[in-house]
């Protein structure tokens, strides 16, 4: 169990991909003190940092609701405020998303801390990260896997000497 003392006082917006965000485990602590996601990878996100393309905006009383795709997937930004900013937001703008994760209904949303249309551009900037992000993750796991194989082949040459000496 993780403890508010654990995490740091204010953590590291993290670069993660929709589809990421969407395929990962939501963890509330007791309490509901502490919440984030556990990626495949046993990653803990706490605040992401998203980018993406507005594909959909709903507005019901107080709260908008905007579907945002980066290109992995799509995920829904929550906005409980009224905000001048945010009732300019129009369908087809690139925004910059700094935000927690939650959970409606086993349904992970973002819920924004800072939004920021930006030029599309930084999509394209992002897709590349995103992709290097994915292959470092994907050589630490090759690397514990060698690892693992290695102890299982050593393991096993010395149940082979055992034997052979008996």
């Amino acid at each position: 169990m993780i403890t508010p003392n654990q995490i740091p006082s204010r953590p590291t917006a993290r670069i993660i991909s929709h589809s990421t965000i969407n395929e990962s485990s939501y963890i509330r602590e007791e309490g509901g003190i502490v919440s984030y996601i556990l990626t495949k990878n046993q990653e803990k996100f706490f605040l992401v940092n998203s980018l993406g393309i507005v594909v959909k905006k709903d507005k019901f009383g107080s709260v908008t609701n905007l579907l945002l795709d980066d290109g992995t997937s799509t995920i829904e930004v929550k906005l409980f405020e009224e905000k001048k900013e945010i009732s300019e937001i129009k369908i087809g703008e690139a925004l910059l998303i700094i935000a927690k994760i939650r959970q409606f209904n086993q349904t992970p949303y973002l819920a924004p801390e800072i939004v920021k249309v930006i030029s599309p551009l930084w999509l394209k900037v992002r897709s590349k990260l995103v992709k290097i992000d994915e292959k470092k993750a994907q050589v630490k796991n090759k690397k514990q896997a060698d690892e693992i194989l290695q102890n299982l082949q050593d393991s096993k040459y010395r149940v082979l000497e055992i034997e052979t000496k008996d």
